[in-house]
């Protein structure tokens, strides 16, 4: 009687370990990569997984075979990549974050699946608490965290995503200035700098921050958005910061907020990202000018962005 009691105790830790890495993401490997399954559920786009899973949408929409702007009708499950652009540091904020496990395959070493999870030999054996590299088929390890954002997010639908950036060589109209400068087969208004960068006489604040304050109801509807931007020249103009963005329509303000160093900048998008290898994988495109502002000098900087929700 004691030793059935005894086992039963102590069966019941491994039972809720168990439990536990049910309720968490298991990784696969293919010729897709190191990724997760999402299984899709009614009204989720392309655009609402990449920010749940701060995954670039170009990099998810090439992972799964569908266009940037189609919805997921008809797709039951969604491969999620991972990579530096969303594993979550340890310690881990679990808040931000979900678990990410692996069950190991034949002869598969520990230093090979480290290697594929981007995770060090010495940190996967930290994480399971293992003495050595010793592993066996079948077994579970914990393989790292990936950010997780569990907000609900209003959906977007095709009736809000603007028509398709104007075909090569077709000009993208605007009032900012009749002066002009072409951005990768693309021509773009240049900003007039009095008119952009003025301030409310009443309030002290920017033309751009006033904007963004009008458009999102001072704050109260505002849609949040993470990833790469990449930085695009300009020939001429300075003022307001232009941007290119797939889904926010022509004319809105977005507040790009940079997290390194707490630093903002407002930019006036002005349509979709162009087509070319200097945006891919990334959310916004902006103007250079803003470098200097956001405090950088790389061509890419990892941004938060906020614009009305509509």
């Amino acid at each position: 009687m004691y030793r059935f009691l005894l086992a039963a105790i102590l069966a019941f830790p491994s039972s809720n370990i168990f439990a536990q890495k049910t309720d968490s993401l298991f990784v696969s490997n293919s010729d897709a990569g190191w990724h997760i399954m999402h299984r899709v559920h009614p009204g989720e786009t392309l655009f609402s997984l990449s920010r749940r899973y701060h995954v670039p949408p170009a990099m998810l929409a090439d992972a799964n075979g569908v266009s940037y702007n189609g919805d997921l009708t008809g797709k039951a499950s969604m491969k999620i990549p991972i990579g530096a652009y969303n594993q979550a540091p340890v310690p881990v904020n679990m808040n931000e974050a979900r678990a990410v496990y692996y069950r190991v395959n034949g002869d598969e070493s520990l230093h090979q699946i480290g290697k594929r999870a981007g995770v060090q030999q010495y940190k996967l054996q930290e994480l399971n608490h293992l003495s050595d590299n010793s592993i066996k088929p079948g077994q579970t390890l914990l393989t790292g965290y990936i950010l997780y954002d569990a907000t609900e997010l209003p959906v977007v639908t095709n009736s809000k995503i603007p028509a398709a950036a104007n075909a090569k060589n077709t000009p993208v109209n605007t009032t900012a200035s009749p002066k002009t400068t072409v951005i990768n087969s693309q021509q773009v208004a240049s900003p007039v700098a009095q008119n952009d960068t003025s301030k409310a006489a009443d309030t002290g604040m920017s033309k751009g921050e006033r904007l963004y304050l009008e458009q999102t109801n001072n704050g109260q509807n505002v849609m949040t958005e993470k990833g790469p931007a990449a930085f695009f020249p300009m020939s001429s103009g300075s003022g307001v910061y232009l941007a290119f963005h797939n889904t926010v329509p022509k004319g809105t303000i977005v507040r790009v907020h940079n997290p390194g160093n707490g630093k903002d900048v407002y930019v006036k998008i002005i349509g979709q990202l162009p087509a070319n290898k200097k945006f891919y994988n990334t959310v916004i495109g902006i103007s250079n000018r803003a470098r200097a502002e956001l405090g950088t000098v790389e061509q890419r900087l990892w941004v938060e962005l906020n614009y009305a929700g509509y």
